[in-house]
């Protein structure tokens, strides 16, 4: 393999990564705000039916099923702190902002394509070794994602700039 069809495909794999971490974070972050709409919202409910009831009714529904949305909303919030989505979706925001860095500094070495090999040789080796790097601290895309990027761009045609 060449260094030019060896940068194109780490330019294809650099687009296809950095949008399933956006898609990624967008997922996260969507349901970091849907849960927490809902705690807060059932948190309201509950706190105002505690207020509005206190020593007024014997009912005993009324009493179960404000226990019950008591219930309901303390497991939301524990839900909403145990999945962290919004610290997950903050961190695949920066892992997309990362490969899209590499895609641009591999689009400009397609454009400003080093004629010395040795040169070439280097920097190819510094960006395999910052992208393993970047790869390591990068949190995971989950499957069902990274399998519609997969799929999207498998047989999408090359991206990289005109030389």
């Amino acid at each position: 393999m060449q260094y030019k069809e060896l940068l194109e495909k780490w330019y294809s794999r650099a687009i296809k990564v950095q949008n399933a971490h956006y898609a990624a974070a967008s997922t996260f972050n969507k349901r970091h705000y849907f849960l927490g709409v809902i705690a807060a919202t059932m948190s309201t409910i509950v706190g105002s039916s505690v207020f509005a009831s206190a020593g007024k009714t014997s009912n005993q529904v009324i009493v179960i099923l404000v226990g019950i949305a008591s219930l309901f909303a303390a497991v939301l919030i524990a839900l909403q702190t145990f999945t962290s989505y919004g610290d997950r979706s903050e961190k695949h925001h920066k892992a997309g902002i990362r490969y899209g860095e590499f895609k641009r500094e591999i689009e400009q070495k397609l454009v400003f394509m080093p004629q010395v090999p040795d040169e070439l040789n280097a920097y190819i080796t510094d960006l395999r070794t910052r992208w393993d790097a970047a790869a390591q601290e990068c949190p995971v895309i989950p499957q069902r994602i990274w399998n519609r990027f997969d799929k999207e761009l498998e047989d999408a045609p090359y991206f990289a700039p005109k030389t």
